[in-house]
């Protein structure tokens, strides 16, 4: 991979990646999806299982996602003075931490509905 020596993937990736995680949660908190769709919101089956559960995962989710969004900067941030060796491991590093922060987000949402809606 022949990367400009001057960026810097580990901080680039998370950084960018953190940014677009706060817009997004804060489009989704200021202009939840009112209704059940397969278009736009937090969409599993468990909360699109009734509108209660779905109005809450909304909310929930949005908040996940803007932590994860303020975690993944601090990530980047915390990684930016340290030089770049090999930009491969750093991107690589970089990406198992987005999907790390997908998969909790994940989680962690779905978690909380079953613990605030038990079948």
């Amino acid at each position: 991979m022949n990367l400009d020596p001057g960026i810097k993937p580990l901080f680039l990736i998370p950084a960018l990646t953190g940014f677009v995680f706060i817009l997004a949660s804060y489009i989704q908190l200021k202009f939840p999806p009112k209704k059940i769709n397969w278009y736009y919101g937090y969409r599993t089956k468990s909360s699109m299982s009734s509108q209660e559960v779905w109005d809450f995962a909304q909310k929930y989710s949005s908040r996940v996602m803007l932590f994860s969004g303020v975690i993944l900067i601090v990530i980047g941030v915390i990684a930016l003075p340290f030089p770049v060796i090999n930009p491969l491991p750093e991107v690589i590093i970089s990406v198992f931490i987005v999907i790390a922060s997908v998969i909790a987000l994940y989680f962690l949402t779905e978690q909380e509905i079953k613990n605030r809606f038990p079948k």
